[in-house]
């Protein structure tokens, strides 16, 4: 595992076991923000966000109140997975492009999942800690859908990979499941090298102790189905990924941001069966500039 991978899970384990302390850690983007651009030290460009440094004080607010959970243990089969994310998105318009991808063929190549699985995907962040914090923030996304993600207590396993992107320099993919069977790896462990066991354990002079999250269990065996393992009666967790933050100064530098009249756009992908059939049903919410709603949604047949 690279550097920036193995950086990124610490930095994803952190926030799980002491959010309460990365709390902090997303607060101090805040004295970065001159109105709605956000300038990180030792960048010329700035980064135009929707919410400003509302955005980082919501965030910083809901960490401090969150309770400790259990760290993630990596796995070799979702980091090759990850890996095949970010290919299939460098030299994309992930706004386009992004619900093009076949979840299900780049699983089934590695393995198959039991229980939920999700994908969060940032565009711009230059450190694992710059494109975790934007994910927990999502700017733009009222749901905050990457950070109910990460902080799930389900999930159990995390794949990461960092790669570049023609437009927006980096591009980050963190895939997580409950449970995952490697068909490609004997040892599906042992990507952290060096890691401390000890290094999550709760630190005395810590925040006060806190009642801890009772963990949901993984019931029953699951059900495979097609290269997928779903828990009965359960859905997959939607794909998601964080909105794109371009570095850019703060005068117009020509480059196209969305359409005419169009604020952002949010797009959600999740797999379902229904009566028997296995559907993706992708929904693209358009919020226009009057701050009204466009709702595109569509159901695809995948598997009968």
């Amino acid at each position: 595992m690279s550097d920036f991978n193995q950086e990124l899970v610490s930095e994803i384990n952190s926030l799980r076991t002491n959010p309460k302390k990365y709390a902090r850690t997303v607060a101090k983007y805040i004295s970065y923000f001159k109105g709605k651009i956000l300038r990180l030290p030792g960048s010329n460009a700035g980064i135009k966000t929707e919410e400003g440094p509302d955005a980082y004080r919501e965030a910083a607010d809901f960490l401090s109140k969150q309770p400790r959970i259990e760290a993630l243990q990596p796995s070799k089969g979702l980091c090759r997975i990850a890996e095949d994310f970010i290919s299939a998105v460098q030299k994309s318009d992930p706004n386009d492009d992004l619900g093009n991808i076949d979840m299900e063929e780049i699983i089934n190549k590695y393995g198959s999942f039991g229980g939920s699985f999700s994908r969060a995907m940032d565009f711009g962040g230059e450190t694992p800690e710059q494109a975790l914090v934007n994910l927990i923030v999502s700017d733009g996304d009222t749901s905050r859908s990457q950070r109910e993600s990460l902080l799930s207590t389900e999930i159990k396993r995390i794949g990461v990979a960092n790669g570049e992107h023609d437009t927006y320099r980096h591009c980050t993919a963190i895939v997580t499941c409950t449970e995952f069977e490697n068909s490609v790896d004997d040892d599906d462990n042992g990507l952290l090298e060096e890691e401390n066991p000890n290094k999550y354990e709760k630190n005395k002079n810590d925040e006060e102790e806190e009642p801890k999250r009772k963990e949901e269990k993984f019931r029953g065996e699951p059900q495979k189905k097609g290269g997928y393992q779903i828990k009965r009666n359960e859905e997959p967790e939607e794909k998601r990924y964080n909105k794109p933050q371009r570095n850019e100064p703060e005068a117009d530098d020509g480059e196209e941001e969305l359409p005419p009249g169009v604020a952002s756009i949010n797009k959600t992908e999740k797999i379902v069966m229904e009566n028997g059939r296995k559907k993706k049903i992708t929904k693209i919410i358009k919020v226009m500039e009057d701050g009204s709603k466009q709702v595109e949604t569509t159901k695809e047949v995948i598997e009968e």
